[in-house]
């Protein structure tokens, strides 16, 4: 379908050729660390996760628990493209409540190029040369 991208028990986004398979890496921290670029979305702290892949769907499921019972689901796909490559990553409570932490730091280039970083109406733009990641969210980040 064009891409794909590789998501770490962590809840880490470690690997991701965009927009093509044949492209550059913007998230390679497989290829060594972090600084090769990752995008991590998870909890403050979790004592267990549990993974799965929504039956017959590309989509990945993952659940984190907590030691006093909270429970956050983080699901992550890539729909079809309709011109542009998207990754979508929605976190949902179970029960209870928990702090959840992100950190995106694209790196282009395999890890080579650390872009720029704009704001730009609701949106962040992360560009270096002909390269431009566009974060959208539906809630205030910090």
């Amino acid at each position: 379908m064009g891409t794909a991208a590789l998501i770490s028990a962590k809840g880490n986004l470690s690997w991701l050729c965009w927009p093509d398979f044949d492209s550059e890496a913007c998230f390679a921290s497989l290829l060594g660390a972090e600084s090769n670029g990752v995008w991590s979305l998870n909890p403050k702290s979790w004592r267990s996760t549990t993974r799965r892949h929504i039956p017959g769907t590309l989509v990945l499921e993952t659940t984190y628990s907590q030691l006093l019972g909270a429970t956050v689901t983080v699901t992550d796909f890539m729909p079809k493209r309709d011109g542009h490559s998207c990754v979508i990553r929605i976190v949902r409570g179970i029960w209870g409540q928990t702090n959840m932490c992100t950190s995106l730091a694209p790196r282009f280039d395999y890890g080579a190029a650390q872009p720029r970083l704009e704001k730009k109406g609701d949106c962040w733009h992360a560009v270096t040369g002909p390269h431009r990641l566009v974060l959208r969210s539906n809630v205030a980040l910090r």
